[in-house]
């Protein structure tokens, strides 16, 4: 049975003769993300990482992002379903769905300091390792919306995939609903160690 896909996006640098992403898809059985090099585990396997590098990795099923030569946005929006069931009586499962103990954002969580922010912006040439996130600076508003343009302009080319307020229409939502959600499943990251200590006491 297969448990786990394995998808590395080849970088898009825009002005590209041609203008198509390559994809190489990986299915394996029986597979846990941390368990290559590449995203942090023991087993070394620097063939994928070297993929990694040059392209990117998924931690978070609800991102899109867009590349050039210099620039890196990633946009987190979640749907209207999911900040529902967020609020609703299993809040607490959705949020462990959502973090990623089944595939989400958990590690990331941990290990980057932007990783729950709903938008994000980093300079290559400055920033190669993409840990400074200048999407709030004011300096780089011009630069942050030229990116989200761009991104808005692939997003479209998807016929019935809408993706927050980049291409409005069903189940989606605005940006702030978005930060609500990235807010609780911070606080439910935090307060994660606690509650496995409570359980240990039981």
């Amino acid at each position: 049975m297969i448990r786990c896909a394995v998808i590395f996006f080849a970088s898009l640098l825009l002005g590209a003769p041609a203008f198509r992403p390559n994809i190489v898809v990986f299915l394996v059985d029986d597979y846990d993300k941390p368990e290559t090099s590449a995203y942090g585990g023991k087993v070394l396997t620097p063939n994928l990482d070297h993929l990694a590098r040059e392209g990117m990795t998924f931690h978070n099923a609800h991102a899109r992002s867009i590349k050039t030569k210099e620039w890196n946005y990633i946009s987190l929006r979640y749907t209207d379903d999911q900040i529902e069931e967020l609020n609703g009586r299993r809040g607490e499962r959705v949020a462990k769905k959502l973090l990623g103990l089944s595939g989400g954002i958990s590690r990331a969580a941990v290990e980057h300091p932007y990783a729950v922010a709903p938008d994000q912006l980093y300079h290559f040439t400055t920033d190669p390792e993409e840990r400074t996130n200048l999407a709030m600076e004011r300096r780089q508003q011009p630069q942050l919306a030229r990116m989200q343009k761009l991104l808005q302009q692939e997003l479209a080319r998807f016929e019935g995939r809408p993706f927050g307020e980049c291409v409005p229409g069903m189940n989606t939502n605005p940006r702030s609903a978005s930060l609500a959600v990235l807010g609780k499943l911070r606080e439910y990251q935090e307060a994660a160690p606690f509650r496995r200590e409570r359980r240990k006491r039981k």
